[in-house]
C-alpha cells in the first residue's frame, strides 16, 4: 500500500498517522524539506519492527524502521526499543571492514527509535529466505556471507574500545535469552543443565560483537554480493553464536525445499569453510565446538521456542529436527562438517519418497 503524504487519506488510519509522524522526523533529521510530498508503503514480513519504504519528491529512496516494544508473535515477547541505538552503531562501525555488505545509515532519531537506512532496489537485491523457499538457493551466497561475518568478528576482536560500547546484555535478555534459551529450558527441562551452561556462556562472553540475527530473512542476495540487514540484536558476545544461528535456519529449510537439499547443504558448507578460514582471533577448534552446541539449541528453539518456524507443521518432521538438536547438545569433539553430513544422511533416509513428505510453505 502506498499513500502520498499530500493525498490526505483517512486522518485516523495507521498509515496516515505513521506518515505524519515520519514526515516530522525526516524534516528534523534533514532528510527532506518541510511540506515536501513523499510516498510511503509498509514493508511486510518482519515481527520485530515496523518498516516502511519511503520515496521523497526529490527522488530519494530510503527505508525507515522502528523496533516494536512487543513483537508480533503469538506468545508474549517484549524487547527494549533501545536496540535501534545498537543497530545504528553496528551498521556505522562495520562499514570500516565490510562497506559493501551492510546498508549505510542515513539518519537516526534517538527520541522516536527511528532508523533511516539505504534502500536496496528489489529488482536487483532479493531476500535470501524467500529465494530459498522458492527453490532458488543462491548457494554461492553461503561463502560470501561467511567471509563477511568473519571480517566483522575479527574487526571487533581487534577493537576493544568499540566492543565496550555494545554492552547490551539487558537487551539481549529480551531478544535472545528469553525466547530461545529460557523457552527451551521450560519446554525441555531435562536439557536445563546444558542450556544453562550455554546461557551463562552467552551472557559472559565479550570477545567480539555479534550480529545476533544472522538469518536468510536478514540477507539480501545479488550477483557477487550479499547485504546483511537487521542488526537490532547487536551485542558483545560469543562469535560462535552467529554462524550457528544461520546454520540452524538453513538446515531447517532443507525440510521444506527438499529437492534443493544438495544446493542448500553446499551453501552451508561454503559458509562454514569461508567463515572458519577467517577465524584468526581465537582457537578454531574451541569456537567450532561451541558452535555445534549453539546449533543444537537453535534447532530446538525454532521448533519449540517462542518463534517456531512457520513452514514446518508436520509433527514427524518436527520430531526429527528436535532429536537432532538434542543430540548436538551432547556431542563431543566433532567437526561441523561431520554434523552437516549427518543431517544430509538423515534427510536422505527419511525422505526416500519426497512427494509423500513434502511440507507446504504457504
Amino acid at each position: 500500500m502506498k499513500n502520498s503524504a499530500s493525498s490526505r487519506p483517512n486522518s485516523h488510519s495507521p498509515m496516515r498517522m505513521a506518515a505524519d509522524e515520519l514526515a516530522l522526523i525526516m524534516v528534523r533529521c534533514e532528510l527532506m524539506e518541510e511540506g515536501e510530498p513523499f510516498e510511503i508503503s509498509s514493508v511486510e514480513g518482519g515481527v520485530s519492527s515496523n518498516v516502511w519504504y519511503i520515496r521523497t519528491r526529490s527522488g530519494r529512496d530510503m527505508i525507515a524502521k522502528r523496533p516494536l516494544a512487543r513483537l508480533n508473535v503469538e506468545q508474549e515477547w517484549l524487547a527494549d526499543q533501545r536496540r535501534s541505538n545498537f543497530e545504528c552503531m553496528f551498521l556505522r562501525d562495520v562499514r570500516a571492514c565490510v562497506p559493501e555488505n551492510v546498508a549505510s545509515v542515513l539518519a537516526h532519531d534517538v527520541e522516536s527509535h527511528t532508523l533511516f537506512i539505504e534502500y536496496f532496489p528489489t529488482q536487483a537485491f532479493f531476500n535470501w529466505r524467500e529465494e530459498i523457499l522458492a527453490g532458488r538457493t543462491h548457494e554461492e551466497a553461503g561463502a560470501g556471507i561467511g567471509a563477511t561475518l568473519a571480517k566483522i568478528h575479527h574487526y571487533f576482536a581487534q577493537n576493544s574500545d568499540a566492543r565496550e560500547r555494545y554492552d547490551a546484555r539487558d537487551i539481549l535478555q529480551g531478544t535472545r535469552i528469553d525466547p530461545y534459551f529460557d523457552a527451551i529450558t521450560k519446554r525441555h527441562p531435562k536439557l536445563s543443565k546444558k542450556i544453562d551452561k550455554l546461557r551463562s556462556q552467552t551472557l559472559k562472553a565479550d570477545s567480539v560483537v555479534i550480529h545476533g540475527d544472522v538469518s536468510p530473512k536478514n540477507i539480501l542476495v545479488a550477483p557477487n554480493r550479499q547485504i546483511l540487514l537487521d542488526a537490532e540484536c547487536a551485542c558483545i558476545g560469543d562469535p560462535a553464536f552467529d554462524p550457528s544461528f544461520l546454520l540452524a535456519q538453513l538446515l531447517l529449510k532443507t525440510l521444506v525445499v527438499i529437492e534443493r537439499e544438495k544446493e542448500i547443504m553446499a551453501a552451508c558448507q561454503g559458509f562454514i569453510t569461508s567463515y572458519f578460514d577467517g577465524v584468526i582471533w581465537e582457537d578454531k577448534h574451541s569456537l567450532e565446538q561451541r558452535a555445534i552446541e549453539y546449533l543444537g539449541l537453535f534447532l530446538l528453539a525454532r521448533i519449540d521456542g517462542k518463534v517456531p518456524v512457520p513452514y514446518i507443521r508436520d509433527d514427524n518432521i518436527k520430531a526429527l529436527a528436535r532429536e537432532f538438536g538434542t543430540n548436538l547438545l551432547n556431542l563431543k569433539d566433532k567437526k561441523i562438517s561431520d554434523v552437516l553430513g549427518s543431517w544430509s544422511m538423515m534427510i536422505n533416509e527419511q525422505y526416500a519418497n519426497l512427494e509423500s513428505f513434502r511440507i507446504s510453505n504457504t
